[in-house]
């Protein structure tokens, strides 16, 4: 959980939004409507916000899906 925070933080995401979106990412890729690199699509569109934003949330999202046996550093 540690480095989360700190990928949010390097990122500066707000903490409501991260409660928001991260949801809504999950919802998208259990959906399957969409291949997750395009997810910043769908994030810019209902949330309203920048591609850069966008890119850097998806981003974060995805940070928590790393390959099995990646370790944290």
């Amino acid at each position: 959980m540690k480095n989360k925070r700190k990928e949010l933080l390097q990122h500066n995401l707000s903490t409501d939004l991260v409660l928001k979106i991260f949801p809504y990412l999950d919802e998208l890729r259990e959906d399957g409507s969409t291949n997750m690199y395009g997810a910043h699509l769908y994030v810019m569109n209902d949330f309203d916000m920048d591609k850069d934003k966008a890119i850097k949330f998806v981003q974060a999202w995805m940070y928590q899906y790393k390959p099995k046996g990646e370790e944290d550093e």
